[in-house]
């Protein structure tokens, strides 16, 4: 469990990095293959924990931004899309049968997550 926890912490920090200011836009591939790698075979739990740290490490870097506005508006915001992400992890992981393979999940996830976010 703990290797998957860094592997979601790695994954999250790797994908912000993809955005500006740092604009490594290659982890923008790692920082999701990370998160997958690291759901396969956990538990419900484990993998609402390890979106969880995803999702609090991707985040809140990426969101550092909402500071401008207020620093409650920033933390809810960040915490509230960690825990949506989290949610997720949990659909991920229950959608790949336990197999291991995780791809046709992470495509019901990122049709999800992107549905949510256009509803909005």
């Amino acid at each position: 469990m703990r290797w998957a926890l860094a592997a979601g912490l790695a994954g999250g920090l790797a994908l912000a990095a993809a955005f500006p200011p740092a604009g490594i836009w290659p982890l923008a591939a790692a920082g999701p293959a990370l998160l997958a790698i690291a759901l396969s075979g956990r538990s419900l739990r484990a993998s609402f924990a390890v979106g969880l740290v995803f999702g609090i490490a991707f985040f809140f870097p990426l969101l550092a931004w909402v500071l401008n506005v207020a620093w409650f508006a920033w933390v809810a915001l960040a915490a509230a899309s960690a825990v949506i992400l989290a949610v997720l992890a949990i659909a991920q992981r229950s959608r790949s049968g336990g197999s291991g393979c995780c791809w046709p999940g992470a495509a019901v996830s990122a049709s999800a997550c992107t549905g949510i976010t256009h509803a909005a």
